[in-house]
């Protein structure tokens, strides 16, 4: 194992760093022998937006009180950014989530207690000015899969993406938690209101101007019409590098490329769940595989995901009215926001990994008509059957 530093402290906001600075594994092998009874054997760092999110494997031998035995898979350590570790309560709340979703059997990550019997943990480290930060941390079960965003996409695994959304909104019906009665997310598609002041962002006029024009849509289109819309407990953050895979093997043992066959494995990152519309949930995965590489036609996605979403669930007038325009204001709210962070650091490349199809698909999605647009998708509605 490497002891260089695991991640710069390098996601910059005014007037603070959020992203955790670890200087050495060492810091990360006396936190899991300390306060977990684990003995590291190996550490490798994942994506993470503003998280230290860390893959560490262990010794069999341990003495966790909690733990009947070590997982060969390893663990996934999240190392919480300052920000959000001012508010304990935020992290319980999402382990609640987690936790409601395992019993009613979504796959997602189990928590690992420590010894102490706490769901959750703290690290003091020093930040890069010698002073001392805490931060919250989370152990949990490492769930073995690809992130969405390395496969291909077919139109049959699209529909049962849609299926997919479909049981997690029903899963999520009955979930109820008094921090979520009051909570915020920055990330809610309410808040696409606000990138007005940080548009300055995109520089090319033409796509500012898109951004503003769906932004104004929303305004009037989605916003006077939420008492339409189902009101529950949603995920928030449906994206390509949230959602775990798995492919069957073929002939040669390989997994195939495309992802006709497979199966939704695991579902990450609960730090945007909210009590909102699932609506948004449904618009935000379709967000994000139109921003993800498909050989599928771009203003097909929609209907596919749709049509398995349709066969679980079925939208309300005033849902159906608004998706089209909720879908473009992630994509806006994904870019700008992504713009913008890369904007106050440079070196932050992780924030623009949808923006490389993600303007070009905008365009094409927002300029399509939307009549025509909207009549496609109820055929794939009514027609398809994977």
């Amino acid at each position: 194992m490497s002891s260089d530093v695991l991640l710069r402290d390098n996601d910059q906001l005014p007037n603070e760093a959020l992203k955790p600075y670890v200087a050495s594994t060492d810091t990360i092998k006396e936190l899991l022998k300390d306060q977990y009874g684990l003995t590291l054997t190996d550490i490798r760092p994942l994506n993470g937006y503003d998280d230290l999110n860390l893959h560490v494997k262990v010794s069999p031998a341990h003495c966790n009180p909690h733990l009947d035995q070590v997982s060969d898979n390893g663990y996934f350590l999240k190392v919480i950014n300052f920000r959000d570790s001012q508010r304990p309560d935020y992290l319980d709340a999402q382990l609640h989530v987690m936790e409601h979703l395992l019993k009613k059997g979504v796959h997602c990550q189990a928590t690992i207690m420590a010894i102490n019997g706490d769901t959750f943990t703290k690290l003091t480290v020093q930040n890069k000015n010698g002073e001392d930060v805490s931060h919250l941390v989370s152990l949990r079960t490492f769930i073995s899969g690809e992130i969405l965003q390395n496969i291909s996409l077919t139109p049959r695994f699209l529909y049962r993406l849609g299926q997919y959304v479909a049981e997690l909104t029903s899963a999520l019906e009955d979930f109820s938690h008094s921090f979520y009665e009051t909570f915020d997310c920055t990330w809610s598609l309410n808040t696409v209101v606000k990138l007005t002041d940080i548009m300055y962002v995109v520089k090319d006029v033409n796509l500012r101007n898109v951004c503003e024009g769906v932004v104004q849509a929303f305004k009037d289109e989605v916003i006077p019409h939420r008492s339409g819309f189902r009101k529950s407990q949603i995920h928030g953050d449906l994206n390509e590098q949230n959602i775990l895979v798995l492919q069957p093997l073929n002939k040669s043992g390989l997994s195939p490329l495309e992802a006709d066959d497979a199966q939704v494995c695991g579902l990450l990152d609960f730090q945007d769940t909210a009590l909102s519309y699932p609506l948004y949930d449904l618009a935000i995965l379709v967000c994000y595989m139109l921003m993800t590489f498909s050989k599928v036609p771009l203003l097909d996605i929609p209907g596919y995901i749709l049509a398995g979403y349709q066969s679980k669930l079925k939208l309300t007038e005033s849902e159906r009215l608004a998706f089209r325009t909720c879908v473009a204001a992630r994509m806006v709210q994904s870019l700008v926001m992504g713009a913008y962070t890369h904007h106050m650091d440079p070196s932050n490349h992780y924030v623009l990994t949808t923006s490389k199809h993600g303007w070009q698909a905008l365009e094409t999605f927002w300029s399509a008509d939307r009549i025509a647009s909207e009549t496609r998708w109820e055929q794939l509605v009514q027609s398809f059957k994977p």
